[in-house]
């Protein structure tokens, strides 16, 4: 495996490793402009 076989190894890692984790999805989320997630505020019908 040369050196352009195991950096991309090594980036496919890490970015399946990223798509498992619910904080840095959230922060993906954010970065990409997403804002609905972060902003929502809840139902007042629910207190």
């Amino acid at each position: 495996m040369g050196p352009l076989e195991y950096q991309a190894e090594r980036w496919r890692r890490i970015k399946a490793h990223q798509e498992c984790d619910d904080q840095l999805m959230e922060i993906k989320k954010f970065l990409k402009g997403d804002l609905d997630s972060f902003f929502s505020w809840p139902d007042t019908q629910d207190f």
